[in-house]
């Protein structure tokens, strides 16, 4: 299979894809019936689709499809373009530090996003820095928090995924104890992370909708949190 990107539902897919096209200065064009706001690496699109407003939950208790991530080579700069266009960042300039992945760790900021899916721009520290000409040059990783961590790592590597980095982490903010999967394959990153000691539950009908495959047959694949992934003969 080869990654194509992922599919947002929306009761205005129009108005949801131009609001992450300005967030994120991405361009957006239309397909079909649907909008499609391009990354390098992941075609975004957006489809019509009637859903429930989004679920509040705390973070851990629920599981799927969740957040988009961008990738920076200079998290401060992409910071301080953020910041002079208007879009607005959780913490404000301040930047997250999720420790041990990768080895050496990931810096990151999150912009606001009102459409229930998550976004992030981060940036890997194992890697080197380099100048930004944008907010973001591309995808980094699509995170899905799961139930089972181990389940979900057997399940995508029958799909071709291999763990690049598998970490526990402690989160002083809040006691919370998080064992995190980075698998690579197909083209894309996935973030899988279990909250331990929590109770999971999927959000029902959620936005973030699937991820797009090309392999070699029409199918929709179902993984172990619920997550939709559609495959398009290529």
């Amino acid at each position: 299979m080869k990654f194509i990107g992922v599919r947002i539902l929306s009761p205005e897919p129009a108005e949801t894809a131009a609001r992450l096209s300005e967030k994120l200065q991405l361009p957006c064009e239309t397909a079909g019936d649907d909008y499609v706001v391009g990354a390098p690496g992941c075609e975004i699109r957006f489809t019509k689709g009637d859903i429930a407003a989004p679920q509040e939950a705390q973070e851990g208790y629920y599981v799927g499809l969740q957040h988009l991530a961008f990738n920076s080579t200079d998290l401060p700069a992409s910071v301080k373009l953020c910041l002079e266009h208007g879009t607005e960042l959780t913490n404000g300039e301040a930047i997250s530090y999720n420790p041990k992945i990768w080895g050496t760790g990931m810096n990151y900021v999150n912009p606001v996003c009102p459409d229930g899916y998550g976004l992030e721009i981060c940036q890997r520290l194992d890697l080197p820095a380099a100048p930004m000409r944008g907010m973001t040059c591309g995808m980094e990783h699509i995170g899905i928090p799961v139930r089972n961590l181990e389940e979900s790592i057997a399940w995508y590597e029958k799909l071709g995924f291999k763990a690049g980095s598998v970490v526990l982490n402690h989160r002083d903010s809040d006691n919370a104890d998080i064992h995190c999967a980075m698998l690579e394959g197909d083209g894309v990153i996935l973030e899988t992370y279990e909250f331990q000691h929590m109770d999971h539950e999927p959000f029902a009908n959620q936005s973030f909708h699937a991820l797009r495959f090309a392999g070699e047959k029409d199918e929709v694949l179902t993984g172990p949190n619920g997550e939709i992934i559609e495959v398009t003969a290529a």
